[in-house]
């Protein structure tokens, strides 16, 4: 079937193949990346009785560098031509092992691959999680413990973010900072994630004999021979072997996709639960952006986020870990009150963020689907080094 050409353009000429034994073309030089100025901060919960709880919490945040001279271009320097990074927040008494494991494997998957992450980000994203639950799988026993993950990309103008879990990531956009929502949280309360648990044989409830108001949880079907006494708050993980064989707990990643507007869309935020079970996501990037305001560094921005979270925690009976990671995005560049293109795309993504790969959506086969495609990807084109 013929290709359609829209009136008033030219259909291009088709590219002449490369002689055998030539050398293939270099692709064209990446588009330019939006600037970016980064910090992070983590601080450790605490639980009754106990001084300090166990920092199960790892994070990154780094230019992804390449070779100038691998694309058509004049320059031979190396140049950042994406940024990443990423929150993992552990469970169960391996967790801390499990995050660390996670963050490590996913920071250098996406670093050594920079052509793959120009290429298509949300395949390269994926792809980082399939090789890092496939990593702690075989590195660590990681049976009844795991990880959230939530990592955010940043290729020329546009964002990219892959997440399991309900570690959140956040934006802050206009004038007013107003908050948009990035991620979801992947858990019980959700209803499709609810629903597709179900489907996939795991039941969705309250803790046996718990509180009116406690959060919901997955266990394991009591006929499928799974763990009886585990209930997982989140309903997608990396690690958590039997929850994810037993309960449908999945490890494929939910992808959205957005397009940056430098002057308008001015904060990012990506942190732990920590962050945000006592907070709003405006409170939290308003906590952020403060330092900002004062001509403060990133790294003061993370530590001013976490240390607003720690008071709430400190009215509790214990805290959790919190953990942030804040990019201010075009911090040069002057403000703007009004975006139209920021504002259609808001109105558009109203129910939730778009998404790429949506395994929360329709049949248990299309979930298997994504699986088997990046099993693909990383054996014939991505095999980790």
């Amino acid at each position: 079937m013929g290709g359609c050409v829209s009136k008033g353009q030219v259909a291009p000429e088709p590219t002449p193949a490369a002689a055998p034994g030539s050398p293939q073309p270099k692709p064209p030089p990446p588009p330019p990346l939006v600037p970016l100025a980064f910090g992070s901060h983590a601080h450790d919960g605490n639980q009754p009785g106990k001084k300090e709880k166990e920092q199960q919490d790892a994070s990154f945040a780094q230019y992804i560098n390449a070779d100038l001279d691998d694309f058509d271009s004049s320059s031979k320097a190396t140049a950042p031509v994406a940024f990443a990074c990423g929150v993992f927040d552990g469970h169960g008494s391996g967790g801390r092992e499990a995050a660390c494991a996670a963050c490590t494997k996913v920071h250098s998957f996406l670093s050594h691959r920079p052509q793959a992450l120009l290429d298509d980000p949300a395949a390269a994203l994926a792809a980082a999680f399939a090789a890092a639950d496939r990593s702690i799988g075989m590195s660590l026993d990681v049976d009844l413990c795991g990880t959230t993950a939530t990592v955010l990309a940043v290729v020329g103008h546009r964002l990219y973010v892959a997440w399991c879990g309900d570690s959140r990531a956040v934006m802050g956009s206009g004038p007013a900072l107003s908050a948009v929502a990035l991620t979801r949280d992947h858990q019980g309360s959700d209803g499709a994630e609810a629903e597709r648990v179900r489907r996939a044989g795991g039941r969705v409830r309250k803790r046996p004999g718990g509180a009116a108001d406690a959060p919901l949880r997955v266990w394991a079907a009591e006929a499928s021979g799974g763990p009886q006494a585990v209930g997982l708050m989140v309903t997608r993980s990396l690690g958590d072997r039997l929850m994810h064989e037993h309960a449908g707990v999945s490890s494929v990643p939910e992808l959205a996709e957005r397009e940056l507007h430098p002057g308008f869309d001015r904060l990012l935020v990506v942190g732990s639960d920590g962050l945000f079970d006592l907070e709003t996501n405006e409170d939290v990037l308003l906590n952020a952006w403060s330092p900002f305001s004062r001509g403060g560094r990133p790294e003061e921005a993370a530590e001013a986020a976490v240390g607003s979270a720690l008071e709430k925690w400190r009215a509790q009976s214990g805290s959790d870990n919190v953990t942030a990671v804040v990019v201010r995005i075009a911090p040069d560049a002057a403000p703007l009150d009004r975006s139209p293109a920021a504002e259609a795309e808001a109105v558009r993504t109203d129910a939730g963020p778009s998404s790429r790969l949506d395994a929360a959506a329709d049949e248990e086969e299309e979930e298997d689907a994504p699986v088997e495609d990046l099993d693909g990807l990383l054996n014939d084109i991505l095999t980790s080094p």
